[in-house]
Order: C-alpha cells, then structure tokens, then sequence
C-alpha cells in the first residue's frame, strides 16, 4: 500500500467522496497536523484512481474511510453542494430584483407587486388566468378569508375577473372581520407548511 499525500499531512475526516458518476475517482482532501487547530490553512486534494489494484486507494480504505463512508461523504458533499448554489442563485436573484425578501424588508417587492395590481388584466396567452387562480387560491388558504363567515363576500372573491378584483374582495372580507370582531385564530400549519421543514 502506498501513502497518497506526504507523511507531514494528515487525512481530513469525512473528506474522501467520488468525482464522478462511474465512481472511478474519489479525491481527498489532506492538510498539516496541526490543521484542526488552525482550520484556515491550506488543504491539499488528492485524486486517485478507485480501483481494488490501486495501492494507494487500498490505503485510502484501510486508513482513512472505508467504501461505504466514501459513498456517504459522496451523497453529503452533493447535499451540501446543492444548497450552497441554491443560496448564491437567490442571493444573486435579489440582488437584480428578480426575488425579494419578504415583509417590509424590501421595498422592491411592493413596486413590483403594485405594478402588476394596477396593469391593464390581459388573458390572451391563458396565464392570466392561472395567475388569477393562484391568486384566489393563495386567498383562500389564509385564515383571514377561511374563517370569515360572509357567504356573499367570499362569492364575491371567487367570482372576481381580474386581479385588481380578488384583492377588493379579499379587503372587504377583512374589513367584514374587522367590523363584526372576528378574531382571526392562527392555526398551526407545521405539517402541510413547506417552509417549516
């Protein structure tokens, strides 16, 4: 068995995954032995061959991790790869105004929104309509509309033909809440909320 990075380098736990989808390669990553100390140092990778004829890949499974925990550390670094570019894809999607934050964070998102509110309703090409929809849906989920027991006010919001509409409906069936006492209970959602896991 051959030793794949220097004797004054040490293996960095966890570090030994694949490169490729065939899972002929695996790298490693090796520092200085006084790296857990002082983790701003410099990391090696090595790359090596995943072959049972490979001496150094035989030295990789006895004394780093053994096959299973590479094809673990593979799936983990994959986890964790995806999740660091969906949160540059979004940091970067906010920063060209294409996503905002949420609540009063951002001022962009209340432009925009009143923007589209006040645009002259065009269905020609069909998402119009879907938007419309999803807009009613999205009303009706919340507990503001659910609870509220005005029949008439929430056909109102169903029967709405442009969005400049639903949001009026969904303002009188708050104003109805507000006028009549209701207290809107908050209901916990944790199991069908998305957002919560």
């Amino acid at each position: 068995m051959t030793r794949p990075f220097p004797e004054e380098h040490y293996y960095i736990p966890g570090s030994a995954r694949f490169t490729n989808l065939e899972k002929t390669t695996i790298e490693i990553l090796h520092g200085p032995a006084d790296y857990a100390e002082n983790p701003k140092q410099h990391l090696d990778a090595t790359l090596i061959i995943a072959k049972e004829s490979n001496t150094q890949f035989q030295w990789v499974l006895k004394y780093c991790d053994d096959l299973e925990n590479i094809h673990v550390n593979t799936f983990r670094w994959g986890r964790e790869q995806r999740v660091e570019f969906e949160q540059q894809v979004a940091r970067i999607a906010k920063r060209d105004g294409l996503m905002y934050e949420s609540g009063f964070q951002d001022v962009r998102f209340y432009k925009a929104f009143m923007a589209e509110l006040f645009k002259p309703y065009d269905n020609e090409d069909g998402t119009g309509l879907e938007n419309l929809f999803a807009i009613k849906l999205e009303l009706f989920e919340m507990n503001v509309i659910r609870q509220n027991t005005n029949a008439e006010l929430k056909r109102a919001l169903r029967r709405a033909e442009t969005p400049i509409e639903v949001i009026r409906a969904a303002i009188e069936i708050h104003l109805d809440n507000v006028a009549n006492g209701l207290q809107i209970e908050e209901e916990d959602t944790s199991s069908t909320n998305p957002d919560s896991a």
